[in-house]
């Protein structure tokens, strides 16, 4: 019994933590997306085409499962190496590339759907 729930507190934990990234992610890109308009006005036809290409990119993360949503946000929006990404998820080095590969390559694969 004790054991279910240390799962059960484990999960929740995971779930947590994954929102938390995932919201930081969002606000990294609408700060950058801040900072762009402050440094260079953006033409009306320039912030359609880079919202246009958030809303696509948000959604092509949002189809990926929850482990790779979750490493590619470590590796590529936080900016984790593969070292501390290993101890975060508690996984060898070789399974954190492994799964950033796999991730990119799924995260391609959705992006590529929606322009053919």
């Amino acid at each position: 019994m004790l054991e279910t729930k240390n799962k059960i507190f484990v999960f929740a934990i995971s779930v947590s933590i994954f929102i938390c990234l995932f919201d930081l992610f969002i606000l990294k890109i609408e700060k950058n997306l801040i900072n762009l308009e402050e440094e260079k006005k953006i033409s009306i036809d320039e912030e359609v085409i880079k919202d246009d290409k958030k809303e696509k990119l948000i959604n092509a993360i949002n189809k990926l499962n929850k482990k790779d949503k979750e490493i590619l946000i470590l590796r590529d929006i936080e900016g984790y190496s593969y070292d501390e990404i290993s101890k975060i998820l508690k996984l060898s080095l070789n399974l954190v590339k492994v799964r950033i590969h796999r991730a990119r390559k799924n995260l391609k694969k959705i992006l590529g759907e929606k322009y053919e």
